[in-house]
């Protein structure tokens, strides 16, 4: 069979075109806007757990009475299919490099025999053999779309993931960037940085991982802003894995509302016009900034010591609900980390332990090689708490999440604190040079005296964190 050329063919509209025509003998397909929630929720359930449903272009509903938890889903990284009673199938566009189609004629009495569809897929040094059964998937227009996407995949229109890659994991010019973008805005609010937005900032930093390199280059950014929040933003977007744009997008939106309430405004995002505007450039909503302002209003709450155990659920509940109709991906609102100071990976591992992975949703960040994140702070200690029984009191699930917190902002003080000697070693340097240059001195000398009123912040916020958690239900 030969295939024509769609250069000017996107691969959105490939999967759109294509859907329809793969359904077998049963069934229906259904084309991104127009799929079901139930039914992708269903699915994503059933055989495409982790999958960011913001990517999902085309579902097929297999099955008898609608519930959609056999059939197919079709992003623009994978073909993920389900029959009845059958494991699941993956196939990752990316690592296709060759499919071939072999016929097989089923003897029927008093009838045409019936042909079925064996397909033989190349998939970097494997071969994998797929059955196709035709009452599913017709298995001659799955071959040409399989055809079709090694196409594609040639003009470098596949996605990389379907899953959100936690920010902390991503290339080091992305999250330096993200950061610096946080910072100019910060300086654009205040044509300076001031000592809470940037005590915020630097448990950002604690919870992405950043090491002394990283965090001189934001330091030396502080001292010398040089570039405007949208070349900083064009930076960022060069290196994000595809498939992991919008989620970014919402984080580094979420962020900045977080760096904004750090300085105990009460104004709502909706009015901070460089944030409205952010959200505007990459068509984040008013019902979407909302959603994601609540996300951070829940988290203070836990900080704060105003919920108990059963409010913290019911809360992530709704808020994963408010999200999911919205649109915006719960795992988004927390790729770079809880507000209150748990990176992804820590925040992921430890709601794992604790026997609420689900509750947000957050089992779907998963590293660039697809390994769901499970590493990360509180494990060990999560596991005491699960094999402590019902008699445990209520508070504990709070409480686990306060150690962590309090174990982030030691960990953003000690790097804080090498901030701060850096700025007094500078001081110092300069003081004993010959001829003192008075302008700099002082220039530095303010710097030391911001990086030191943050260290004071997170120094007090490090005691009000140890008094809430000795508070008792």
């Amino acid at each position: 069979m030969t295939l024509t050329s769609t250069d000017t063919q996107n691969f959105i509209d490939i999967i759109s075109d294509f859907a329809p025509k793969l359904v077998g003998e049963m069934g229906k397909a259904y084309v991104k806007p127009d799929i079901p929630e139930k039914k992708l929720q269903n699915a994503l359930q059933s055989y495409g757990e982790g999958i960011n449903a913001t990517n999902v272009v085309a579902l097929y509903d297999g099955t008898t009475f609608g519930s959609a938890k056999d059939g197919f889903l079709i992003t623009k990284a994978g073909f993920y299919y389900k029959e009845i009673l059958v494991k699941p199938t993956y196939i990752n566009f990316n690592t296709i490099t060759k499919v071939e189609m072999e016929e097989v004629a089923v003897p029927r009495k008093n009838k045409p025999d019936k042909i079925n569809y064996t397909l033989h897929i190349e998939v970097g040094d494997e071969r994998i053999t797929f059955a196709v059964n035709n009452l599913y998937v017709d298995g001659e227009q799955l071959y040409l779309f399989l055809q079709k996407v090694i196409e594609s995949k040639d003009q470098d229109l596949i996605d990389e993931t379907d899953k959100i890659m936690i920010l902390e994991d991503m290339h080091e010019d992305v999250k330096l960037n993200y950061v610096k973008a946080i910072v100019q805005f910060v300086m654009n609010e205040n044509d300076e940085i001031d000592a809470k937005s940037l005590s915020e900032i630097q448990t950002l930093m604690a919870q992405l991982n950043f090491d002394a390199e990283l965090r001189h280059q934001i330091r030396s950014y502080v001292a010398e802003p040089s570039l405007s929040i949208d070349e900083l933003l064009e930076r960022m977007i060069v290196n994000i894995p595809r498939g992991s744009e919008n989620a970014l997008k919402i984080s580094l939106v979420k962020d900045m509302i977080r760096v904004h309430r750090a300085k105990g405004t009460d104004t709502p995002a909706l009015e901070v016009e460089s944030i409205v505007n952010l959200a505007e450039r990459y068509d984040i909503d008013e019902s979407q900034i909302t959603v994601i302002e609540q996300g951070i209003k829940n988290d203070e709450k836990i900080m704060r010591g105003e919920v108990k155990d059963d409010q913290i659920i019911k809360n992530a509940k709704e808020l994963s609900a408010r999200a999911a109709s919205v649109g915006v991906p719960i795992a988004a609102i927390y790729m770079s980390g809880s507000v209150v100071g748990l990176s992804a990976a820590g925040l992921t591992s430890g709601l794992a332990a604790l026997g609420l992975g689900g509750v947000l949703g957050l089992s779907s960040m998963v590293t660039g090689i697809g390994v769901v994140v499970i590493a990360g702070v509180g494990v060990y200690k999560g596991i005491q708490w699960l094999t402590g029984g019902s008699e445990r009191s209520k508070t504990q699930k709070r409480e686990f999440f306060i150690q962590e917190i309090i174990k982030n902002n030691q960990k953003t003080i000690n790097n804080l604190a090498e901030d701060v000697n850096f700025f007094a070693e500078k001081v110092v340097e300069i003081a004993l040079e010959q001829e003192v240059n008075k302008q700099r001195l002082e220039k530095l000398g303010k710097e030391l005296s911001i990086f030191t009123k943050a260290l004071k912040t997170l120094q007090e916020k490090g005691i009000d964190l140890q008094a809430v958690l000795e508070q008792k239900d």
